[in-house]
């Protein structure tokens, strides 16, 4: 395949900010040379499928722009090690190891959870009520097609916190049909 000499190969990408697609010309002079930062996996936990989306995806994106579009490619993915995730989850791990230490019973450990759910539901509904709130503010006043837009872009976040929440509550039925199954308990208050 013959390589095209201007730097406008046909490429097209999905610009996020402007949400349409631009064509795609590389900074350097010659218009040939691209350079590639990708973040990486923030490795604080066991590895999952998203580690390897990363590297999958950027690869074949790499491929592409090297073997269809022909262009000479400067890629660098970076590897978290530490960071506020990490940081969390060891302080995290720690909290648990100490909290096991203290040899709490069963019962306890079973309040403490309950304790511990009806916090993050509380958290979550109240974010959903301050963002319907920020909704309703916005679409009292019709003024300009950013407001529609920012309301659209809120309620969207409402059903993430709203799924969040649906989640929260199926995990702990979960846990309270597998409590009541394996340790015979009675039966366990639902949320």
């Amino acid at each position: 395949m013959e390589i095209p000499k201007n730097p406008n190969r046909g490429l097209k990408i999905m610009n996020s900010w402007g949400k349409k697609k631009t064509i795609f010309v590389p900074i350097d002079s010659n218009g040939h040379s691209v350079k590639v930062y990708v973040c990486g996996p923030t490795v604080y936990d066991s590895a999952h499928l998203g580690h390897a989306r990363a590297y999958l995806t950027f690869d074949i994106i790499m491929r592409v722009l090297a073997d269809y579009f022909g262009y000479d490619l400067f890629y660098v993915m970076n590897i978290t090690d530490v960071d506020d995730k990490i940081i969390l989850r060891a302080r995290q791990n720690y909290l648990f190891d100490r909290y096991l230490e203290a040899g709490h019973g069963l019962e306890q450990v079973l309040k403490d959870v309950e304790k511990g759910v009806e916090m993050v539901k509380a958290k979550h509904q109240k974010r959903i009520e301050g963002l319907q709130k920020d909704v309703e503010q916005l679409l009292s006043d019709k003024e300009s097609k950013r407001k529609e837009k920012e309301a659209k872009e809120l309620t969207e976040i409402i059903s993430d916190e709203k799924l969040k929440l649906q989640n929260v509550i199926n995990a702990k039925t979960k846990a309270d049909d597998y409590l009541k199954k394996e340790a015979k308990l009675p039966e366990v208050e639902k949320v």
